[in-house]
């Protein structure tokens, strides 16, 4: 994967909001393939919050609890 990607940005495809793991489980896989594969870049969250930002961040507890290390 590396030279060639250094930064990856995610979202939802509909409405670019805050991914959502269950309608679009293939964000979810990519993550993990990416931390799998010890990717050493950025992964932006650029977004547009449905809620509070600090609510929107609740897709992350999806990852963070499945960790794959």
């Amino acid at each position: 994967m590396r030279p060639y990607i250094s930064h990856v940005q995610i979202a939802s495809p509909q409405g670019r909001h805050e991914p959502d793991f269950e309608q679009y489980p293939e964000l979810l896989h990519g993550l993990q393939y990416l931390q799998e594969s010890h990717y050493p870049g950025w992964i932006g969250l650029e977004y547009r919050p449905r809620t509070s930002f600090e609510q929107s961040l609740g897709f992350l507890q999806a990852f963070l609890a499945n960790p794959t290390d």
